[in-house]
């Protein structure tokens, strides 16, 4: 009869500890894992080859921040936080709706290239 007792015991012991297991341990999706080897991005110096798209940014230690804002009464695009702008789009700052002159006052950040074109376009068009 004990030895019936202590055989369930260690049998409800072991089910528990298989439960809190279960329950603690992270959980497997459906998806296959993705090796390492899927996930790199190689960079080169070298111009690229004729079966490679040009279009890839280089990678660079910054990337270029940009402040689009009023400047002597036209709009200065300045990069890096630089005090002078490196293009002024040709167009009175004081032409534009009320809402755009006060977001020029401040300054309308871009944080990429492709957002400063968008950028430059609104105000170009």
């Amino acid at each position: 009869m004990k030895k019936i007792v202590s055989l369930a015991v260690c049998t409800v012991l072991v089910l528990v500890g298989l439960m809190l297991i279960a329950h603690f341990s992270p959980q497997v999706s459906g998806a296959p894992a993705s090796s390492a080897s899927e996930n790199q991005i190689h960079f080169t110096s070298n111009a690229p080859s004729s079966q490679e798209n040009g279009n890839l940014p280089a990678m660079t230690s910054q990337q270029d921040s940009y402040l689009v804002r009023a400047y002597n009464g036209k709009i200065g695009i300045f990069k890096n936080e630089e005090n002078s702008p490196f293009e002024i789009i040709d167009v009175d700052v004081s032409s534009l709706p009320q809402t755009d002159q006060l977001l020029l006052t401040t300054g309308i950040e871009a944080d990429s290239t492709a957002e400063l074109q968008r950028i430059r376009e609104d105000y170009e068009s």
